[in-house]
């Protein structure tokens, strides 16, 4: 049988300046230190990277695009891979200066032809610009070439791009580990006759001049038969100082209104715990890997999992430590005490907002006096805490902002944070906010995807795309940089007892939602 390749590419994510002004740059510095204190505590630092000549501590594989690789390779196929985020990250390092198409081209080129043939890109929508004119890219050396987007932007933009972009061919719509085998399996089965894709269920092509979708796919209900992530597609000295991402599910069975990840797994789906932990092991064995992330929605989505797989890290007695992200409603003390004895060394909450009318516009279905005693509970237990907090929800007002800042310096000063995430408000495609921003009460100022940057400095900082009814979107983008200055001033000051102080900084970061 005649070799069947595939090319799957991550575009860059950083933005695209080598700059950011004072109060970001402070913002992550101390951010950075106060992960990096706690990561010293636990005896897991091996390097010590400074924050303004380093950029790998911003590299962030793309876990489903990994998952979908392995499901590739098992079936046969021969994997290329280009991860332009992490040649970015190099280059920025390495050159100080930030990526150019030129740079992509040249890794292009530098494949074997029949590399070409197949091209899977998959963009978030801040670099959703980008996957387009690295198709472009692809075409100049093979108009043959079969471009194939997927990802949740492409889910919920296909129309839009099948209708404006010539470059792309095919869009994967939905989970990909499945439907792309199959796509593949058609493909070349039919010489890349683009219109057989037709009978393969979560597609969308053209014909006949028209967008056709062919259907949804039924979610994988077992998630355990997938294959480990191809990690082994990265150098090996960034997988030594990675923190691992592994999920014990997909899903989340809330619909916060600007949260586009829950839209795309919208049904919650398990993982045997066990097995989970069977993965943890092998990248402890294989890479000696110490510190993980649940890719989680909601980690806490059943107690009876989370408790098994606190459990049975518990026993096997692993040097290693995880974090996780769940929902302040779902915090209880037995669990989370579980979790701490198990390794657990933070938990990331989302806060949001001070406001409860902001909450409740946004289907948070939670009180602000329950997230204080989400908080309290996390820190009792001696886990470290996380926080997000969003700026220009629907409803934010000039009050709602100021409480939002105030709250957020109080608990600073109780000594109740640890780590946080600071951003502004975008209408993602796909979330009700982009669906119905006048229901919600919002105007949205811009379509082009490269403005809708979350406001995380190198991951992205600009001019919020959208405004509130009071609010501009200065005004918000105003507010957002006096909470960073909040916590570029307040967040290292007193540290506790046993912290290290250091004036260089680890740029090790955590889950940021996109």
């Amino acid at each position: 049988m005649v070799e069947r390749h595939i090319l799957l590419i991550q575009p860059p994510l950083l933005q695209p300046t080598m700059e950011a002004d004072v109060i970001q740059n402070r913002y992550w510095e101390v951010l950075s230190e106060s992960v990096h204190n706690l990561l010293v505590r636990k005896g897991l630092i091996k390097t010590l990277n400074e924050y303004d000549k380093n950029f790998s501590g911003f590299i962030e594989p793309n876990i489903g695009l990994l998952y979908i690789a392995a499901a590739i390779r098992n079936k046969g196929y021969k994997i290329h891979y280009i991860d332009a985020h992490l040649d970015d990250a190099k280059i920025r390092s390495e050159q100080g200066r930030v990526i150019a198409i030129e740079d992509i081209q040249q890794a292009l080129a530098a494949l074997p032809t029949e590399a070409l043939r197949v091209v899977a890109i998959s963009p978030l929508t801040v670099n959703f610009k980008w996957a387009i004119r690295i198709a472009e890219a692809v075409k100049a050396l093979n108009k043959e070439a079969v471009i194939v987007l997927g990802g949740v932007h492409a889910s919920f933009d296909y129309k839009n791009i099948l209708e404006k972009y010539d470059c792309v061919d095919v869009i994967s719509v939905g989970e990909g580990e499945q439907s792309a085998v199959e796509l593949l399996d058609v493909l070349y089965e039919n010489d890349m006759n683009v219109e057989a894709v037709q009978h393969v269920k979560g597609m969308a092509i053209r014909r006949n001049g028209r967008v056709l979708f062919t259907g949804a796919r039924p979610d994988i209900q077992d998630l355990d038969m997938l294959s480990y992530p191809m990690y082994e597609l990265f150098p090996p000295d960034i997988m030594q100082n990675y923190m691992i991402r592994v999920i014990t599910s997909r899903g989340c069975t809330h619909n916060c209104s600007f949260c586009v990840p829950s839209k795309f797994f919208n049904r919650l789906r398990f993982r045997d715990p066990v097995k989970v932990v069977d993965e943890m092991q092998h990248y402890y064995e294989l890479y000696g890997c110490r510190t993980f992330m649940i890719g989680d929605l909601n980690f806490l989505s059943s107690y009876r999992k989370a408790k098994i797989f606190c459990e049975e890290l518990a026993r096997r007695e692993m040097d290693i430590v995880w974090m996780c992200q769940s929902r302040v409603d779902l915090i209880r003390q037995e669990i989370v005490e579980l979790m701490s004895n198990a390794g657990c060394i933070m938990i990331c909450l989302g806060i949001e907002s001070a406001g409860q009318e902001i909450l409740d516009n946004t289907n948070k279905r939670t009180t602000l006096d329950r997230c204080m005693e989400a908080c309290k509970i996390v820190k009792e237990a001696g886990i470290g805490l996380f926080t997000f907090w969003v700026f220009g929800l629907p409803g934010e007002t000039h009050d709602s902002a100021h409480a939002t800042i105030k709250l957020l310096r109080k608990m600073l000063d109780d000594k109740l944070i640890d780590y946080t995430h600071c951003t502004t408000c975008v209408p993602f495609p796909g979330t009700d906010l982009f669906l119905n921003p006048e229901k919600n009460k919002i105007k949205i100022l811009s379509y082009d995807f490269d403005d809708y940057w979350m406001g995380c400095d190198y991951l992205g900082a600009g001019l919020p795309v959208m405004e509130t009814e009071q609010l501009s979107n200065y005004e918000i983008y105003a507010y957002w940089q006096m909470a960073l200055a909040v916590v570029a001033g307040q967040l290292l000051k007193n540290p506790e007892e046993g912290d290290i102080a250091y004036g260089e900084a680890s740029t090790l970061q955590l889950e940021g939602r996109h």
